[in-house]
Order: structure tokens, then sequence, then C-alpha cells
């Protein structure tokens, strides 16, 4: 029996992580009020703790499990363990590590959409209205482009880092968005990262990195894509929306091109992939009015990261699209309350009529004098 008590741990802990999710999936409701607030400020704390180095900590203690692993394999040889009791230690540690990354990180993908937190209405459009709000983040790009885009190359990673907060100092204080009320320590420099990613965000240290080989127009968003993601903001496509309104509330120029450059990207490649004339039609006059700085810088984005894939269910051009309807095409169409004015006649009746006197009460009258 006691070869296989390791593997009893390591079923245990399993269960336990599978009856956390289940009761997030189920009570969804409860998870989003209490949970994301908790897990931010426990992340909040590491990240203080974490940020006392440059190197990320989580790499560290990655290489030192591994290190470990290999060197309990040697001590299993020479001592001659039961490989079978061996393994199930090991498969009972790494239960315990993804129930505490579960337990403080992982429910939050059962929480509710950020589009409640941010007073975003989420929106049915048309290709019309994907079109002007296409050409809406377009032309904030075009207009940004000359002088941002030269100012993108001549920071350096720590600079931009510490710029990137700021936009989520704005969001949380001054337009009063409490769901950015997380940690606003600088990411750290992603060391081994790859071609199409853009960064990692690991719970359990409190750490957000972001690859050094992204291109400079997605450097700014990348940041604050991270960032988004250790405040609690787990899904991709909702971070990737935090980091647009990150960057765009952020006074640095440099933030707000790549905010809205990307933002252009995915609309345009939303609007693309409709497989209709009018849709084809105003794709194409879309990219003939793109500068040629923002042109460059979208082909360089698009190349580390490939063409975009929309998935199904509030993605990031759908939140765009909402955004842009909710701002600008809904007002247009709401009518201003009339006033009530009290003399005109189709609101209130003027004339005065005496009322009914009965037989009787003429009769009381005379009697009263």
């Amino acid at each position: 029996m006691k070869y296989w008590r390791g593997f009893l741990v390591a079923g245990i802990l399993a269960v336990i992580t599978w009856a956390l999710t289940q009761f997030a999936q189920t009570h969804s409701v409860l998870i989003d009020m209490v949970y994301p607030y908790m897990t931010r400020l426990i992340i909040t704390s590491l990240s203080q703790w974490s940020s006392g180095t440059a190197a990320c900590l989580w790499q560290v203690l990655l290489l030192l499990l591994i290190g470990g692993g290999v060197a309990s394999i040697v001590l299993m040889i020479v001592l001659k363990w039961n490989p079978v009791q061996w393994l199930g230690w090991v498969l009972a540690a790494v239960s315990f590590m993804n129930l505490l990354s579960t337990g403080l990180y992982g429910l939050n993908e059962y929480t509710g959409p950020i589009a409640e937190d941010i007073r975003l209405t989420m929106t049915d459009y048309t290709v019309s209205e994907l079109s002007e709000a296409t050409a809406y983040y377009r032309d904030k790009a075009n207009a940004l482009a000359g002088e941002a885009s030269s100012k993108l190359t001549q920071h350096t990673f720590e600079e931009l880092a510490e710029m990137a907060g700021e936009g989520f100092r704005v969001l949380t204080y001054e337009q009063a968005i409490s769901l950015f009320a997380g940690s606003t320590v600088p990411v750290k420099k992603l060391n081994g990262g790859t071609k199409g990613e853009s960064g990692v965000t690991v719970a359990l240290t409190g750490e957000a990195a972001v690859n050094t080989k992204v291109p400079a127009i997605a450097m700014p968003f990348a940041m604050c894509k991270e960032m988004a993601k250790r405040m609690t903001i787990s899904r991709e496509e909702e971070a990737k929306y935090a980091a647009y309104m990150a960057c765009i509330a952020n006074p640095a120029p440099e933030f707000q091109y790549s905010g809205y450059c990307i933002a252009y990207y995915h609309c345009y490649q939303t609007l693309s992939a409709i497989p209709t004339t009018t849709a084809q039609a105003a794709a194409k006059e879309l990219d003939a009015n793109i500068s040629d700085t923002l042109r460059r810088d979208i082909a360089e984005y698009k190349d580390f990261f490939g063409a975009y894939k929309e998935p199904s269910g509030n993605s990031f051009p759908d939140m765009l699209a909402s955004w842009y309807i909710q701002s600008f095409i809904t007002p247009l169409h709401e009518q201003e309350e009339d006033p009530f004015n009290p003399k005109d006649p189709s609101k209130v009746d003027l004339t005065y009529q005496e009322p009914e006197v009965t037989p009787m009460e003429k009769e009381d009258k005379k009697k009263n004098g």
C-alpha cells in the first residue's frame, strides 16, 4: 500500500481541483462577487515581492524543479527506490501545484464578462457599423503614426515598462473603473520567448513578463495585456480590450498609437473575413487610406503574430465595435425628452368648465342663502 500513497494523494488533490472548478461553473455570480478581488490582492502582494529582482522568479523556480526531478531520478537509481512509489509522489507534487494555481488564479475563467465592470453594452453590429468603427480606429492611428512610431524605437524595454502603468492609473483614479486597481509594477523581460508569443503571466509569483522579440508597435500593447492578466483579467480577448483601454488612456502618444493601430488591425481582419461584396469593398477602401507608416507597422505585427483568428463570442473586435456604437451611433438615435410646458395646449387642458350641480345641491344653496 505504501507504494501507492503518492497516487492516492495526487487523486485527492485532483478531485479537490475538479470540485473547485465545478463550484465556480455553477456559482459564477458568487465567484464574480468575491474571488477576483481576493486574488487581485494576493497577486498584488506577490508582484511587489517578486519585483525586487529583474529576473523572472518563476523561471528560476521551474529550473530548480526540473533539476530536483533529475536529481530524484538519480537517487532512485542509486538508492534503488521503487519507481512506482517515486512516480506517485511526483504526480502528487504536480497535482498540488495545479490546485494552488487553480485556487489562486484559474477560477477567474468563470467570472462574469468585463463588459459589465467597464460599463460597455455589447451590441450586435452590421457591416456598415463595423466599417465605421474600423475607419475610426484607422484615422486615430494615422493621426499619431508619424511621431509616435519613431518614438517607440527610441525607448528601451525598461522605459516602456515604467510608462505602461500610467494608463491603468488613469482608468482607475480618473475614470473610476475599480477593475484596474491591481498591480502596476513594471513587467519583466521574458527569456526564451518565441515568435507569436507576446508574454506570460504567472500568478504563483505575481509576475507578468513580455517577450523582448515583440515588434516595437506591439510592445506597449503587449505590456498592458500582461498587466491586465495580472489584474485577474484572465481571458485572452478581454485582456486585449483592457490593454487597448490602458493604451489610449496613457498620456504618452506611443502607447495611444500602439492601441489604435492594433484595434484597427483586428477590426479590419474581422471585416475582411466577412464574405459579402459590401464587406470586401469596405475593407478595400479602408486599406487604401492608411499611411505608409501604419502599413509598415501592421505588416511587422502580422508577420510576428500571424493572421488573427477571431474566436466566437465577445471577441476583441466585438468589444471594439460595441464601444464605437455605444459612443457614437446610439446617441444619434436617442430622442431628447420633450420638456413639460404648462402653457402648451397639447400638454394641458386650458379650458375651464363649471362643474355640474345636482338639484339637491341647488336646494341646499338656496336654504343656506
